[in-house]
């Protein structure tokens, strides 16, 4: 089958080519004539010592050795099961709940406390009588 409706040829990537109106365009910011010849290739001789290629030169150093990078402020661990307080390292403790789990609390008990709703102080009473002093409070 021939061309039927387009007199445009697709090239082999796919994309229409308009050899008119942008070729002209490319003749005209860039004549053949005034572009760049191809520099001069590198042959096995020129890359041994005392060559054209030479040895390169040793590598800038722009970086000051410093200290290891930390953070100042340190993303939470996980939030409080009773007040919902968001915890840092070294900011609360695993305690058991009223069903035996391992959850979170806060070491600050004062803020924990005026922070946490009817509910939570219920579950928090329930899991001191269950477990006591064992559970970690």
């Amino acid at each position: 089958m021939g061309r039927r409706n387009s007199h445009k040829r697709f090239t082999g990537h796919g994309v229409k080519r308009e050899s008119s109106w942008a070729d002209k365009l490319m003749n005209e910011m860039h004549p053949k004539e005034t572009l760049p010849e191809k520099p001069d290739e590198l042959t096995a001789e020129d890359l041994k010592p005392g060559g054209k290629a030479g040895t390169p030169p040793p590598p800038r150093i722009t970086a000051k050795a410093s200290r290891p990078y930390t953070r100042l402020f340190e993303p939470p661990e996980g939030n409080c099961a009773y007040c919902g307080r968001p915890l840092r390292k070294g900011e609360g403790h695993w305690v058991l709940d009223e069903w035996g789990q391992m959850v979170r609390k806060c070491n600050d008990s004062r803020s924990c406390y005026e922070r946490m709703g009817e509910d939570n102080q219920k579950s928090l009473k329930r899991a001191l009588r269950r477990f006591g002093a064992v559970g970690g409070m």
